[in-house]
């Protein structure tokens, strides 16, 4: 550890041992190794026979860490209205779990709504029956207000400012640290950590639109695809291409870039088709979706209607089927065999990697902004290499493509995709006009 780490993992282990119950928050750019003091926290007070829960707010940061669960998993926590709170009763197997845990680390705190932070005080302090903060347990949030807020859904940038963190009252409980020492560009990369850092503060000078240029040396001006990919349509797959991803912002993007990479990929697809239907709550009313205009829908969050598949592909798991065992939303995954009614898999990144594990179909349902309930039977899988920027958050790759066709358009997305690869030579941009759009929002910083 540097001297940084080094004091947070001592403070944070004597407020465990001494049962000072203090609450932490981690404050790191991508690459100051977050991850590795969690885990070296965790370890070291396993040791003693502590007991550690780690959270994060997406599965596929909560892959990340050793014996890592969703926040929403760990907790129960509900949405009603925008407002959260928890299901758990302080009788049941799980209230006695979170009861005789000594510390709770949550990674990539900055993505989750204020509320979220309120309900397990709330939780906490029910199940230890007292009124200290957080029931009196120590807690150590982590991550970076430069990287991607809460997602409010066709919020305001006042309502996205207002569901953060630093907006709940129990933030002035925290005693705050600093990781300024980036671990993971390698080499004489100071310039390069200098100029992520002004990204994500929003320093360097923009255009009206808030467009800066790409630079010369990240500059894409070959095939995309064939740049990133192109070892692997010829070669035998295997783990390193777990270790190369395109980012961009919307989905959209994303679904068509992996179609085009899975054709180039060698072996033969397969294609499996859901199973749609519209629930309704008069069942006449269904007739009124015929079968082909459900199959046309790939809602946010759900898998398509035709799922194309070959073996040696990565896709990403959209469901948490086995959260305990690595299987949560955003799980990235390498087929290994595939059938009518399950996956075989192995988990492609994390402490579980190279686990082999069976996917099967699923319902899965939507019915946001619709006037009926879409049930889709499909695998709840979709592919992987390429992924939208708000689901990579937490990753880092050896190589990292950028698309740009459509502009960033949310706090935080244009340092999130530059921090996730961990050398400068290993990013490639593709934009309009060589320009790229950078969002910052000062008063969260």
């Amino acid at each position: 550890m540097n001297a940084e780490q080094k004091r947070v993992v001592d403070d944070v282990i004597e407020s465990v041992q001494s049962q000072q119950g203090r609450c932490f928050f981690i404050d790191g750019p991508g690459g100051s190794g977050k991850t590795f003091v969690y885990n070296t926290i965790y370890h070291r007070l396993r040791a003693d026979r502590k007991n550690v829960q780690c959270v994060a707010w997406t599965g596929i940061a909560a892959n990340l860490l050793v014996d890592g669960r969703t926040v929403n998993s760990t907790f129960k926590l509900i949405v009603a209205n925008d407002n959260k709170t928890s299901s758990m009763k302080r009788q049941s197997s799980e209230a006695k779990k979170l009861k005789g845990t000594d510390l709770i680390i949550w990674d990539e705190a900055p993505m989750a709504p204020r509320q979220a932070l309120d309900a397990i005080h709330d939780l906490l302090r029910d199940i230890m029956q007292n009124g200290s903060p957080f029931g009196g347990k120590t807690i150590v949030l982590g991550g970076d207000f430069r990287q991607i807020l809460p997602v409010v859904e066709r919020g305001s940038r006042e309502e996205q400012v207002k569901a953060c963190l630093k907006n709940s009252a129990l933030w002035p409980l925290f005693n705050q640290y600093r990781l300024q020492t980036n671990m993971r560009v390698q080499g004489d990369a100071a310039e390069w950590k200098q100029y992520l850092l002004d990204i994500g503060d929003g320093k360097l000078p923009t255009d009206q639109y808030g467009d800066l240029p790409v630079p010369d040396h990240l500059q894409c001006n070959d095939s995309f695809i064939d740049q990133f990919f192109g070892t692997f349509f010829s070669d035998t797959l295997g783990n390193a291409l777990t270790e190369v991803a395109i980012l961009t912002p919307k989905n959209s993007d994303a679904l068509r870039i992996n179609n085009e990479i899975l054709h180039k990929l060698p072996g033969e697809a397969v294609t499996i088709t859901s199973i749609d239907e519209a629930i309704t709550e008069l069942p006449s009313d269904a007739l009124n979706f015929p079968t082909e205009f459900l199959n046309k829908m790939t809602p946010t969050g759900m898998p398509p209607h035709e799922l194309h598949l070959k073996v040696g592909a990565i896709i990403m798991l959209l469901r948490n089927l086995d959260v305990k065992n690595g299987l949560c939303n955003g799980t990235r995954l390498t087929i290994v065999k595939i059938s009518r009614r399950v996956l075989g898999c192995t988990i492609a990144t994390g402490a579980r990697q190279g686990q082999h594990v069976l996917i099967p179909r699923i319902d899965s349902y939507f019915d946001q902004r619709l006037p009926f309930k879409l049930k889709r039977r499909q695998f709840p899988v979709r592919l992987s290499f390429a992924m939208t920027i708000n689901k990579a958050q937490g990753q880092s790759f050896n190589k990292v493509g950028l698309w740009f066709d459509d502009p960033i358009f949310s706090h935080g997305q244009l340092y999130v995709t530059l921090s996730r690869a961990r050398s400068r030579e290993g990013i490639k941009i593709k934009s309009v006009d060589n320009q790229m759009r950078n969002i910052v929002y000062h008063e969260v910083l």
